[in-house]
């Protein structure tokens, strides 16, 4: 399973994420689609940190958006991520909690 890769990976580079909010966990992982073409796999993934600053929240996503383009020179797994959208200031107004996201596309064999 992808999201479990995901996750593993990120704790290999210092990040602690979920696929849901947890306390202390301030990175999410969204799996908001994906497809299958010649035998390679194409995810896209809504990845969201969490601040207690908005400052905060934007430096934790330019550290991981950092780790999950160079994931294809770390990994066998997957071939090639692009930054789809972001990061940007997605800042969740019902619990007013600094958030960023950023949108990958994650090509795997």
């Amino acid at each position: 399973m992808i999201e479990s890769f995901l996750i593993n990976y990120l704790k290999s580079q210092g990040f602690d994420a979920a696929l849901e909010r947890q306390k202390g966990i301030d990175i999410i992982l969204d799996k908001t689609g994906g497809q299958l073409n010649d035998h390679q796999f194409l995810h896209t993934f809504a990845i969201q940190t969490y601040g207690s600053s908005k400052a905060k929240a934007a430096d934790l996503s330019y550290k991981v958006m950092q780790a999950m383009l160079d994931m294809p020179d770390k990994t066998t797994r997957v071939v090639d991520v692009l930054l789809n959208a972001g990061p940007y200031d997605f800042t969740d107004t019902s619990t007013k909690e600094y958030r960023y996201q950023a949108v990958y596309e994650i090509y795997e064999y």
